[in-house]
């Protein structure tokens, strides 16, 4: 929220930004640049705006975005209907691909989270959720005690400093 006295702008984009009208989510980057995640596929994206696509060389155009998070580190992580999950470092367009074959229960993904120690967590339709962190891959599921369905994940938020009393 902008401090008192300050006020609130908004804008309307919509196809003349050449965004659809069917949006399954949308995610902001840390550079202020907003992604919206189509119905059907698409990443299109304003950033000062300007409309343009998300391009994620090699890591998508075989299966529909679902969702679409950044992590603290600044990867960018899509979730497909069907093709798992991709962490993209955006400085050098590498990515990662995460589904059935490295250690998911589904490869359909709903949602993503990050715990505070930098995990990044992956919600699926049916299959649990998996934290990718520096030890792997780890899901969790029914057989763990946890629902197979997610539709969101959050995470800590953003940590603070503790406050302090002048003496």
């Amino acid at each position: 929220m902008p401090e008192e006295g300050n006020a609130i702008a908004a804008e309307q984009h919509g196809e003349a930004s050449g965004i659809k009208n069917k949006l399954l989510g949308m995610a902001v980057f840390q550079d202020g640049t907003i992604c919206f995640v189509e119905d059907g596929g698409g990443l299109p994206t304003i950033k000062d705006g300007r409309a343009a696509d998300l391009s994620l060389p090699g890591a998508l155009g075989l299966f529909n975005p679902t969702t679409v998070f950044q992590d603290s580190h600044g990867n960018i992580w899509v979730g497909t209907q069907g093709g798992g999950a991709f962490r993209v470092d955006p400085k050098t367009n590498n990515f990662d691909r995460f589904d059935i074959s490295n250690g998911m229960n589904s490869n359909t993904v709903i949602c993503f989270g990050e715990d505070a120690d930098g995990g990044v967590w992956i919600g699926t339709i049916d299959g649990g959720a998996s934290v990718v962190s520096s030890n792997g891959v780890r899901t969790y599921d029914l057989n763990n005690g946890l629902h197979g369905r997610f539709r969101a994940l959050r995470g800590p938020g953003p940590r603070r400093q503790p406050a302090h009393r002048n003496q």
